[in-house]
């Protein structure tokens, strides 16, 4: 039985505030001359502010630092593991066995909003209503808090039979016969409690029903916020298995698995519900045939698979799911559903087909080991979106449509050797990997549209996934230091039609987002009572679209002041010197929006960074205190090379995850 139990508290959310809709300015005061919460402006301008009754209403000033230490954002997690195991043997090399798996996961969320924050005291005020000096307060004068519980429970039953025998002297059959049901039941619900007091257990009762006046007619008449719901899931799997491996004078092996996996996501069709999935194997211990070239190598192993396996979207399932809204309709006051998930009876499994080629190498007089291994991925029947008749309500389905295949080379190295006295042990892994979109049926209302957005990218066919593409860049105009791109081969500073005109073939295909390599190196020394581990990690061949100036986003939505806007273009002659258009007012979002996906914005993104380290020391190496070790380890230490200049972290869009620190003491028994 295994048990966890984590609290976490998320009130200082740092950039994540700051970069929301508050509006930032350069030397921000957030603390006065006298050390008290400074004020910004946020939603409200202060003028108007100072028209409406102050002496009747809560305080609506918003203090950044104030709502950082009046914030209240917990939750606590509970793991529950508990593993039942019974094994009996019938006789030399067969054994029966059956196992029992339950889990169960709790969360428990919740955040306070009391008086001093400034989302309480808003919604209080936007509510109010005055009438001869008198205040009635429609949402209570206190607290809010919002809760979130979701419960997952799971039961695994597996049973199984295993074989290791010895076939005379010249074969090994090993094999695993089995079953395997799992049940997966998760249950949860979201709520709000207006009039919250720490002290009291009040719930007073609200209309949620009517609509009520905002003050000053900051917006037409409005229900309370209500957002209790409850929602859950049911899902279950069923599996039959077989793996075999039969291996020849210790030489020569031959392997099959089979493995039937059934769902109740997926259609109404028994062979929907049924994936087959298999792979055949071999193996080639090359290293023990009588060869004289053979006696450098301590192992050397070639091996060959090929196999289907299946993937799923627990998200989608073949029959249609509604979702009802808490909140009776504007129409008619009648409860009503919307369609979640619209039925689809050939909803089916995905499909990948492998096919592996792998060499383990070996050498005698060596500390050197070497692993190579090619793959081959097709995959078919892929969840994606594909375009339906709008008029049943949806204008995109997610069906199996996609097609995609990948290919790649791994390579593995590792040596154990020694220093003098120190004990070294030291792990290199790179991967190559490159793919290419079969076929994706989605039909994009114009071409630019695969440009894509900041955190989501459009698959285009022969391409390979994630691709980047991008405006194809002709300067600054010298006039203006407004941004210039190309229509039909021309120069163009129609953005507009540059936007809904422009082929595919006109745009710049720039790379992928997602790395076409990647690795890592661990080294690891031990030298008496201390040891040092470390890890290097890298990313290569990928690019990424870096954040720029954008003026629509500074002068109409405050959005924090770009770097940039330094180096704009100012007068006649900048363009020579500067690709960052010039400030024109009113801002133009076609012309910031051409910029910001223009080609001389999409950067290299290869990184390499130090991941970890972690230093252990054992104080006693012998008697009753050998087991006690002292460790201490660094996180997230940081970037270490990268190849452009003009991105701080390629990983990270915002700000990289902090650095921690950490020590522990361990004593083993």
């Amino acid at each position: 039985m295994q048990m966890a139990q984590m609290k976490t508290a998320n009130n200082n959310q740092g950039m994540d505030m700051l970069n929301s809709n508050i509006s930032m300015y350069p030397y921000m005061e957030l603390l006065d001359s006298d050390g008290n919460y400074g004020t910004i402006p946020y939603q409200y301008r202060k003028a108007f502010l100072d028209t409406l009754y102050t002496d009747h209403l809560l305080d609506w000033s918003f203090r950044p630092l104030q709502e950082i230490d009046a914030a209240d954002n917990t939750s606590r997690n509970t793991e529950v593991l508990v593993t039942s195991d019974i094994s009996y043997r019938l006789w030399q090399g067969v054994k029966v066995s059956a196992r029992y798996q339950y889990g169960r996961q709790e969360n428990k969320q919740q955040s306070i909003y009391d008086q001093k924050t400034f989302y309480a005291r808003d919604l209080i005020n936007r509510f109010s209503q005055i009438e001869n000096g008198e205040v009635t307060y429609i949402i209570p004068n206190a607290g809010i808090r919002d809760g979130r519980n979701t419960l997952s429970e799971n039961h695994s039953l597996r049973f199984q039979l295993d074989v290791d025998q010895r076939i005379g002297d010249f074969a090994q059959l090993r094999m695993i016969l089995g079953n395997e049901s799992r049940a997966i039941k998760s249950d949860g619900e979201s709520f709000r409690t207006y009039g919250y007091e720490r002290e009291f257990n009040n719930l007073p009762a609200l209309d949620y029903i009517s609509t009520f006046p905002i003050i000053a007619g900051l917006s037409g008449a409005s229900r309370i916020p209500f957002s209790d719901a409850l929602y859950g899931t049911r899902t279950r799997f069923l599996s039959f298995y077989l793996n075999t491996d039969l291996t020849f004078i210790d030489r020569y092996s031959v392997s099959f698995s089979a493995r039937r996996d059934a769902s109740n996501l997926f259609g109404v069709r028994t062979s929907q519900r049924w994936n087959p999935l298999w792979s055949v194997g071999g193996a080639w211990s090359i290293h023990r045939e009588d060869w004289d070239f053979l006696d450098r190598f301590q192992s050397l192993r070639l091996r060959m698979t090929y196999g289907r396996s299946g993937n799923i979207n627990p998200d989608l399932t073949g029959r249609a799911v509604i979702a009802y809204n808490s909140i009776r309709s504007t129409l008619n006051r009648l409860q009503y559903a919307r369609v979640r998930n619209p039925p689809d009876e050939n909803l089916r499994w995905e499909t990948v087909s492998t096919a592996n080629i792998g060499l383990d190498i070996g050498f005698k007089n060596s500390p050197l080991s070497i692993s190579l291994e090619g793959y081959i991925k097709e995959s078919s029947d892929l969840f994606a979106l594909v375009s339906s008749d709008p008029t049943i309500g949806f204008s995109s389905l997610t069906k199996n449509s996609a097609k995609m295949q990948n290919k790649g080379l791994e390579i593995t190295i590792n040596g154990d050797y020694r220093i003098a006295d120190v004990f070294m042990r030291s792990s290199i892994n790179h991967t190559f990997n490159s793919s290419k979109i079969r076929s994706y049926y989605y039909v994009r209302s114009r071409d630019s549209d695969v440009l894509g957005g900041t955190t989501s990218l459009i698959p285009v066919e022969n391409f390979p996934a994630y691709s980047v593409f991008a405006y194809r860049w002709a300067g600054l105009n010298a006039e203006n230091g407004s941004p210039q791109g190309f229509l039909n081969g021309e120069l163009s500073t129609d953005y507009s039609a540059i936007r809904q005109q422009s082929e595919l073939d006109e745009l710049k295909y720039m790379g992928t987002a997602v790395p076409r390599s990647f690795g890592g190196f661990t080294q690891d020394l031990r030298w008496k009572s201390f040891d040092v581990s470390l890890l290097l990690t890298w990313r290569l061949g990928h690019v990424l679209r870096r954040p720029v100036m954008n003026y629509s986003s500074m002068v109409n939505g405050g959005s924090i002041l770009h770097g940039e806007y330094y180096e704009r273009w100012q007068q006649a002659g900048d363009e020579n010197r500067t690709d960052v258009p010039a400030f024109i007012y009113p801002a133009n979002s076609a012309s910031d929006l051409f910029y910001q996906n223009a080609e001389i914005n999409v950067e290299k993104g290869d990184v390499l960074r130090l991941q970890h380290v972690r230093l252990g020391y054992s104080p006693f190496p012998n008697g009753k205190w050998s087991g006690l070790k002292v460790t201490a380890v660094v996180n997230n230490i940081g970037v270490l090379w990268k190849a452009s200049d003009r991105i701080t972290d390629p990983d990270y869009s915002l700000m990289p995850p902090s650095r921690s620190y950490s020590v522990g003491i361990n004593w083993k028994l």
